[in-house]
């Protein structure tokens, strides 16, 4: 029996019904728009499959918490953007060099404190972690990188946060 390899472009765009999900191992691509706006979605397990997640791909879904599988190479322009309720990004070991598009995470307002960048991120879009307004530390594995300048400079110079601006962000070499 064939298995799926990806899932495609707004295969679930709009599923008010759907909470949570299981992506099967196999899996390596999930194409834009696939779970886009799907208000209910609380819960998705990512197998360790996975290499690209497109743009939109988790836009505006009730997620709390994601973790990206190391092999995992690209996460599209704003892929988990307007996800209100993470409070947890967490990315899996792994030596594939990772791409997080712009405003990939952008939105995550209420819950998201903190995020390690891991060192195998080559690139990070503008505006990645743009309002994420309790968003208080970022900690980076590595420092010898131009996206780092990018992030920080986006998450101080986002406009409408005044509150970020009159916060300290540090950025923690581990």
């Amino acid at each position: 029996m064939p298995s799926v390899m990806s899932i495609g472009y707004g295969a679930f765009r709009f599923c008010t019904a759907l909470e949570g999900i299981v992506i099967p191992e196999g899996v390596t691509d999930i194409a834009p728009y696939t779970f886009y706006e799907c208000r209910y979605l609380a819960a998705v397990s990512l197998p360790d499959t996975l290499e690209t997640i497109g743009d939109c791909a988790f836009l505006a879904n009730a997620l709390t918490k994601v973790t990206i599988p190391g092999n995992v190479t690209y996460i599209g322009a704003d892929a988990f953007g307007m996800c209100d309720f993470i409070a947890s990004i967490e990315f899996k070991p792994g030596d594939a060099p990772l791409t997080i598009g712009a405003w990939a995470f952008a939105g995550c307002e209420y819950q998201l404190k903190s995020v390690t960048i891991p060192a195998r991120v080559t690139w990070i879009g503008d505006w990645a972690f743009a309002y994420c307004y309790y968003l208080q530390t970022v900690y980076l594995e590595r420092y010898d990188y131009d996206p780092v300048l990018g992030i920080l400079n986006n998450l101080l110079g986002q406009p409408n946060n005044q509150s970020l601006h009159q916060k300290i962000l540090r950025a923690v070499l581990t």
